[in-house]
């Protein structure tokens, strides 16, 4: 009977040891992992700070150069070609651009400009994807007869249209069914926010038709800017973008976005680490 108690004493021990055992590991394990958050979430903030910094002397640079230019002429030209206007553009501090109104806006421009800027990018498919467009923007559930509803993005697996205005590239992607390369697409076609400006591609391919009624603006109202840089966990690529307007020779931030690294490589987001 002692023989039988020690035994069991025994094994009891053997089982306390271990759940300490295991309970030590797991606190380890969760302190570790705890530190690498820790650690990722200040390098990710330390990325941020850097791109916010070289946004803004790339900003303070410009317009003391816009300010001291000879004629406003000058200045325009500064402003047109932003992505070269500064010397705080560096190996250091990456910096893309991309103008408002660079592209034709999908929900305020008539079918009478889609047309023939879908053309340019997608011979024979102007009807298809004006119908398409169409039915995502509108109130109900019915398909024109070249476009789609609920159904279309069902047999491909993707959700309904939204029955509003397109908010980003990627549904305007999404409704187009990825027919033609994003790149190509996206340089005539967007979701802007702005007026079509007189010097992008799409204001120069539409103005090849010589469309009666067709107008631009000659300056793009607004940039947008982002800075890159590498931090985080796995040294991710962390991106900060700003979308400046001009008014006069000073500079505003319209809007800022920090791009968190599961963001990178959406269909409107190319990273550009170096």
């Amino acid at each position: 009977m002692r023989s039988r108690r020690h035994g069991s004493t025994l094994l009891l021990v053997l089982v306390v040891i271990t759940m300490l055992g295991v309970t030590a590991l797991s606190g380890r394990s969760a302190a570790a992992l705890s530190l690498r958050s820790i650690q990722n979430r200040h390098a990710i903030v330390r990325a941020e700070y850097t791109a916010d910094g070289c946004l803004a002397r790339w900003a303070a640079q410009l317009e003391d150069r816009m300010r001291n230019a000879a004629t406003s002429e000058a200045a325009d030209s500064m402003w047109s070609t932003v992505a070269s206007s500064s010397g705080a553009v560096t190996a250091s501090c990456a910096l893309d651009s991309r103008a408002a109104g660079g592209a034709l806006d999908v929900n305020t421009a008539p079918s009478e400009l889609l047309g023939p800027a879908i053309a340019t990018v997608a011979p024979g498919r102007e009807s298809a994807w004006l119908d398409r467009l169409q039915d995502w923007r509108d109130e109900d559930d019915v398909a024109r007869p070249l476009g789609g509803e609920r159904l279309f993005y069902h047999r491909q697996h993707h959700g309904a249209p939204a029955n509003r205005d397109f908010e980003s590239n990627a549904e305007l992607l999404l409704a187009l069914s990825g027919e033609v390369a994003p790149e190509r697409v996206l340089q005539v076609l967007g979701v802007e926010h702005a007026p079509l400006w007189s010097g992008s591609v799409a204001a120069k391919r539409l103005a090849e038709h010589d469309l009666f009624g067709f107008q631009a603006v000659p300056l793009p109202v607004a940039w947008t800017l982002r800075a890159a840089f590498r931090g985080g966990l796995a040294n991710a690529c962390v991106s900060v973008e700003w979308r400046v307007v001009r008014y006069g020779t000073r500079i505003d931030v319209d809007a800022r976005r920090l791009v968190l690294p599961g963001e990178i490589g959406t269909l409107t987001i190319a990273p550009i680490c170096r």
